[in-house]
């Protein structure tokens, strides 16, 4: 089973990822979740997608003006993936950019869910405690959530809502995937956005 999740960032998609490895959906390394890595997200999947933006590093709600699809590496990544293990899953916030793309190359069979968040709930995490909170930066957070959601509907794939997931728990995982019996992650101790899904 080959598990693509999409999704803006801050919108569970680490939790979601993190139920699944935990069912057998290897979803390659798992890091300290220390910005700007983040829990579950294979670097060499990353760097493919970054480099068809042509940047380096991941950039909080940065939106590509242009992407030059590398095809061959695609292939290969997905083959590599493939070949290291039958159940294996990818997820990073910009793999929502490119599925259209990805899709054609993954197995047929694969699945690809996303998550989604309420407006006001990443607005919140991004201007929370901060002095220089303007207008613009709102308009900015509102903009590039606005660009992941169409592009998730116009995809039609099953969606996760977060408020969903942290007031139902692995439910809505299991009905979006069809894998059942997930482990609950929700109540966690820890520090920090990526940390919080691990151990």
């Amino acid at each position: 089973m080959v598990i693509m999740i999409l999704g803006f960032r801050k919108s569970g998609t680490s939790l979601t990822a993190k139920t699944l490895h935990d069912a057998g959906i290897s979803f390659g390394e798992v890091t300290t979740g220390d910005y700007p890595a983040s829990p579950y997200e294979d670097p060499e999947g990353c760097a493919i997608i970054m480099k068809s933006f042509g940047i380096e590093k991941k950039q909080s709600l940065f939106i590509p003006e242009k992407i030059n699809h590398n095809i061959a590496a695609i292939r290969d990544y997905i083959y590599w993936r493939g070949q290291r293990s039958t159940n294996w899953g990818f997820k990073f916030p910009y793999l929502t950019m490119v599925y259209d793309e990805w899709k054609k190359h993954l197995p047929p069979d694969h699945i690809a869910i996303a998550l989604k968040r309420k407006p006001e709930s990443p607005l919140t995490h991004y201007t929370r405690n901060r002095k220089d909170y303007k207008q613009e930066s709102a308009e900015k957070i509102w903009a590039a959530q606005k660009v992941y959601n169409d592009l998730i509907d116009s995809f039609n794939v099953p969606v996760i809502w977060f408020e969903d997931l942290l007031k139902n728990g692995p439910i809505e995982i299991e009905r979006a995937t069809g894998i059942k019996n997930l482990k609950d992650f929700r109540n966690y101790n820890g520090k920090g956005d990526g940390r919080k899904y691990i151990g």
